[in-house]
């Protein structure tokens, strides 16, 4: 590929990106209604969403195990594994705490484990849930039917990767039907409760 086009299809996923994190900082002042939301981020690896949601003073509650991708499909998982092999199990924890710091146990809580436990445990309802953990069908299909129940009668589900992952269009359609909206290039995802 010349130098020219990989620059080129650089720019354009840049763009996509952008776009995202725009997006997803106004689903959460959305979500908020006027006020700081209370924001569930399940899979929150080094803590970029988290900072975006987090503006406006929204709390993001991040739910991970901080080990990285279980798929081997999934892209960052190979990545992970090998952070973790040179760097010791901590280092994708240590490294979301040192990105968050500024903003750690203010507006952003980390909590460390599975989705699914804390799904179980957790005490109150949110304005907001963010999915990016496990893109497997089955997996992600659970933490939707797990997290929706905690978000609140006009507060807003939401993920990314649709596009990118055959298990999490699967889900859903199956979960959502045609109730939900997507920006244009599937990357973000959202359905209002």
């Amino acid at each position: 590929m010349k130098s020219e086009q990989l620059q080129a299809e650089l720019d354009a996923r840049q763009k996509v990106e952008l776009a995202a994190q725009k997006l997803l900082r106004g689903l959460a002042k959305e979500a908020g209604a006027g006020k700081p939301a209370a924001i569930v981020e399940v899979g929150s690896y080094v803590g970029l969403s988290a900072l975006i949601m987090a503006g406006d003073g929204h709390r993001v509650y991040c739910v991970d195990h901080w080990l990285g991708p279980e798929d081997v499909n999934d892209r960052l998982g190979e990545v992970s594994h090998r952070l973790r092999k040179l760097h010791g199990d901590d280092i994708l924890l240590a490294t979301f705490l040192e990105n968050t710091k500024l903003l750690l146990f203010k507006s952003i809580f980390p909590c460390r484990g599975p989705s699914q436990f804390w799904a179980k445990h957790w005490p109150f309802q949110v304005d907001m849930v963010f999915l990016d953990a496990d893109h497997r069908y089955r997996e992600f299909k659970a933490d939707v039917e797990a997290w929706l129940p905690h978000v609140r009668t006009g507060g807003i589900m939401c993920g990314h990767d649709l596009s990118a992952f055959e298990g999490v269009v699967k889900s859903v359609n199956e979960i959502f039907g045609d109730n939900y909206d997507s920006d244009a290039a599937g990357s973000i995802w959202w359905a209002k409760k």
